[in-house]
């Protein structure tokens, strides 16, 4: 059994020193704020009950719970055998035509009889026990009831023996500790279909996960932290959606996209599937949808069966966006009587869930629909222009210098000079403190050493304003001496790159972890955000247009060009005139031809002797030339970024604030997580339970309590491989990257 470790009464227990520092994160308001927060969680995670208990030898004998276990499932076979006799005893004697009648309609299979399922179902609807047994009193069928609730109690409680007895048996002290300690904290009576949730599912419902449900159903608005693999998706929303769906306010329940299926499968199955009996409805919509009256008005008609049937109406975020954006591009085409529609769709009463919501809401995310015709980027060849040349000059030693291993992190391939090294720029105070300088290293190189299309750049190398303007956030615009438009666009791009931040926060980015080119599809070739390592983000692009440049330039940079894109790239330069293939190649030719072969470089070594009909020959050019980053850049300038890159007059754009609005304030949420509920939408703010103060400093200690830490040489081979070394070196069976270490690398490598 559970028993508390033995210390004075006044004494409370000793709590570890707090291990975070806050030399770093604690220099601002909000840095000390969340520093107080963690450190208020790591108190009260180890002065919680749990941690000061442990369990007894008897707790651990097998046989105990063996017996205890054969006497509730006796107890619960003899409940059983009394609601089968309860609901099969009819009157007999003088006067019982009647009921004498009901048992030749039983014998014809003309009259129900009370199965298993149909005894769950009496415990929310006790009509059931008049349909098997009209002749019952009100007295009887009360007791009938009670009879199913203590019937239901028993084979909870059976499972929870089975559970424990496994857990003792062998040796699992944490699990046999939880299940111990669980207790029903709620009244049976109240919620009898919570009780059916945990008989159907095996489970019984732990206190923490009572508490946030109640939280949530006391408290509109809030939003509540509960650890992840507690059981809010699995037990918690079925609660609610049990709680919630009465009826009279359509319930909707808010997921990720990437959860959706899942969840839609778990709620078919447990609540639609199973004796509850409970519909679950989807409704995807998205922007291609082709609406008309009918369409809406049957739109209109399948919520309202949902309301009215007390089912559950589960949705992705864009799904909610898109048909709120819908409806303002409707109006801006006039559509008077769909807009007309579309608002008694959105007027039916509802109570909004968000699973997840601190991805949900998360205030980085937008829906955008993109209004009226293309039009080419404002400035456009300026804007890209200028992101190469700052690129080109990273590769510069008066660089080099500046990004040491404490700022960035930089893989070079000296086998691979025509390559763009790999670069990401690390976080951090040192980081903070270098970016100045690096910002001056990066425009005086550009100045001294500019590409041939931005040549005037180099008159103003002395040009102290111009420096300043370039890379101090501060200067203004005014400091500039009188300059031609285009000369001025492309300063005013340079000092977005720089000055405002915007190259920094491309290189601080991970390829094929934060974003990357989906090669897969005849979709964008831009960069688009990725949700993971080698995941792209579904119908999504960055809504920067300088960023979308410079990680593209990047993505291209580190995968280099495929068959198809270099040999376009070769059929662009032999249409441009001699002069200009000549200085081009050259240019392309210098980088890549160290690596090269004598016999293979006297082939190519002219743009003359190129010849894409000679596979090859093309052979040859592939492999010394698709990573070569001045062909790659040649590609982009003529093949993507002046197609790509056009942008639309107007927007619509939708964010979490739509997801968080309800006409009665009856938004509820919870998640794993609640470091971002500084800024989460006012309709809702963070409320957690004060049992559940200590989540995050569980998590502080879980980390703490790994006695090994590993650190993977900065040298040597890529990192994947590092990892694979590491694995191999000490039979690793199974690896959890969480920190998309192996990026890059497929399965069979």
């Amino acid at each position: 059994m559970p028993r508390r470790k033995k210390r004075s009464k006044v004494q409370l227990p000793e709590v570890p020193p707090f291990p975070l520092e806050s030399a770093s994160c604690g220099a601002t308001t909000m840095g000390r704020e969340m520093l107080q927060e963690l450190r208020d969680s790591w108190v009260a995670h180890h002065r919680s009950e749990a941690s000061e208990l442990e369990v007894t030898e008897e707790a651990l004998d097998g046989t105990l719970w063996e017996r205890k276990l054969g006497l509730v499932a006796q107890q619960r076979q003899q409940m059983e055998d009394y609601l089968a006799r309860a609901l099969g005893t009819f009157p007999e004697g003088a006067g019982t035509r009647r009921a004498a009648a009901f048992r030749v309609r039983l014998l014809a299979n003309k009259a129900p009889r009370a199965g298993i399922t149909d005894i769950v179902r009496m415990a929310w609807r006790q009509d059931l026990i008049q349909v098997f047994n009209p002749f019952l009193s009100d007295t009887a069928r009360h007791s009938v009831h009670e009879a199913v609730l203590t019937f239901l109690q028993l084979c909870v409680l059976e499972d929870k023996f089975k559970r424990i007895r496994a857990y003792a048996v062998g040796a699992v002290t944490p699990l046999l500790l939880q299940e111990l300690l669980v207790t029903r904290q709620w009244e049976v009576r109240g919620h009898p279909q919570w009780l059916v949730i945990e008989v159907e599912g095996r489970l019984q419902i732990r206190p923490t996960q009572y508490i946030v449900a109640m939280k949530l159903i006391e408290d509109p608005g809030a939003v509540v932290q509960l650890n992840m693999g507690e059981g809010k998706t699995r037990v918690i929303v079925p609660m609610l959606v049990l709680h919630w769906a009465d009826r009279q306010r359509l319930l909707r329940v808010t997921a990720l996209t990437a959860l959706l299926g899942e969840m839609f499968e778990f709620m078919q199955l447990n609540l639609c599937g199973g004796v509850l009996g409970r519909k679950v409805f989807l409704m995807p919509f998205h922007r291609d949808v082709n609406l008309d009256l009918d369409y809406v008005r049957a739109m209109h008609s399948s919520i309202d069966h949902c309301r009215r049937a007390g089912g559950v109406l589960l949705v992705a975020v864009e799904h909610r966006l898109s048909s709120q954006l819908k409806w303002h591009e409707l109006r801006m085409k006039g559509e008077a009587a769909l807009c007309s529609a579309l608002s008694d769709l959105f007027a039916v009463p509802a109570r909004e869930l968000l699973d997840e919501s601190d991805e949900v809401l998360r205030h980085k995310y937008q829906l955008i629909y993109a209004v009226g015709s293309h039009v080419p980027l404002p400035d456009g060849t300026d804007r890209w222009l200028s992101a190469e040349a700052l690129l080109r000059v990273l590769r510069s030693a008066r660089v080099l210098q500046v990004l040491n291993s404490d700022v960035a992190e930089r893989k070079l391939s000296p086998e691979r000079p025509e390559a763009f090294s790999r670069l990401r720029l690390l976080g951090g105070p040192k980081m903070e403190a270098a970016c100045a300088q690096l910002y001056e290293v990066l425009a005086q190189e550009l100045l001294e050493t500019p590409p041939y299309e931005l040549a005037w750049l180099s008159c103003y190398l002395s040009n102290a304003s111009i420096r300043r303007f370039l890379t101090k956030p501060e200067a203004s615009e005014a400091d500039l001496p009188l300059l031609a438009p285009e000369r001025r666009s492309v300063l005013l791009a340079l000092r977005g790159f720089l000055a405002c931040g915007v190259l920094r926060h491309c290189l601080e980015k991970r390829h094929r972890v934060d974003y990357g080119v989906r090669r897969s599809c005849g979709g964008k070739r831009l960069a688009i955000p990725f949700r993971a390592s080698d995941t792209p983000s579904e119908r999504s692009e960055f809504g920067h247009p300088d960023c979308a440049i410079v990680l593209t330039l990047l993505s291209y940079y580190y995968d280099g060009l495929s068959r198809s894109e270099l040999k376009a790239a070769f059929r662009k330069l032999l249409e441009c005139g001699q002069s200009a293939q000549e200085d081009l190649y050259d240019a392309w030719f210098a980088l890549s031809s160290e690596t090269m072969a004598d016999e293979a470089r006297v082939t190519v070594d002219n743009v003359s002797k190129v010849d894409l009909s000679n596979e090859l020959q093309f052979d040859v050019l592939y492999q010394h030339f698709h990573l070569n980053f001045e062909t790659i850049g040649f590609w982009l300038k003529h093949y993507v970024l002046p197609v790509e890159t056009s942008q639309f007059p107007h927007k619509l754009v939708a964010n979490a604030w739509h997801l968080a609005d309800n006409h009665d304030g009856l938004v509820h949420g919870f998640s794993g997580t609640n470091d971002n509920h500084r800024a989460l939408p006012l309709q809702v703010s963070q409320k957690d339970v004060p049992a559940l103060q200590g989540t995050n400093g569980k998590m502080l200690g879980l980390i703490m309590e790994n006695p090994e830490f590993f650190v993977l040489p900065g040298h040597g081979p890529v990192r994947w491989q590092g990892v694979l070394e590491f694995v191999a070196e000490r039979k690793v069976d199974v690896l959890i990257d969480c920190g998309a270490l192996t990026a890059g690398a497929s399965n069979l490598q």
